[in-house]
């Protein structure tokens, strides 16, 4: 397995040292979600929303552009931003029983609003089968914490649990359904 590590980890090391300069690129997961929603805009294809909030699913058809503004959750920030990078540490992990390869980058700062994000590929193939994302956002009047998982060529998820103050927990998720064949 330290054979798959030493070339899948992207140039780091499975402990996610950042510390050694060394300026391999993490994987790239804003350009593979810009380029699956360019796929989708080629696509003749409906992207059918599901909110479901205090128990009741409501569902509706998304425009394109709209779905845009959505998918943008996915690709910020990018982790490959020099800016950004160093907040960062990776880890990988090859499980061998089911033929995938995990990469997972961790936030070392807790100010930050990514906390976590991991890319699940295909070991055979090296395709991405979904990447998954915690954000957490800090508003004046709220905290919304976020876990969204973009399944490849399918569909996406974004699970909210927005905290105010004095009020219950508020959730919220929203699914987005483009190839119902593969949800």
């Amino acid at each position: 397995m330290s054979g798959i590590f030493a070339n899948m980890s992207c140039g780091h090391n499975s402990k996610g040292d950042n510390n050694n300069k060394n300026d391999s690129a993490f994987y790239p997961i804003s350009p593979y979600i810009i380029q699956q929603t360019k796929v989708l805009d080629s696509a003749l294809l409906a992207i059918v929303h599901y909110r479901t909030e205090n128990g009741k699913t409501d569902t509706s058809i998304l425009d394109k552009p709209a779905f845009h503004e959505i998918a943008k959750e996915f690709t910020t920030p990018d982790i490959n931003d020099p800016a950004v990078k160093p907040k960062f540490t990776e880890d990988a992990f090859a499980d061998a029983t089911i033929g995938t390869i995990t990469f997972t980058y961790t936030s070392n700062d807790p100010d930050f609003p990514l906390w976590k994000a991991s890319v699940l590929l295909n070991k055979d193939d090296m395709r991405v089968i979904y990447v998954y994302m915690e954000k957490q956002m800090i508003n004046s009047d709220s905290t919304v914490l976020k876990k969204m998982i973009w399944k490849t060529d399918s569909n996406c998820q974004i699970s909210s649990i927005i905290r105010k103050k004095g009020q219950p927990d508020k959730d919220i998720v929203d699914k987005f359904v483009w190839d119902e064949s593969k949800h």
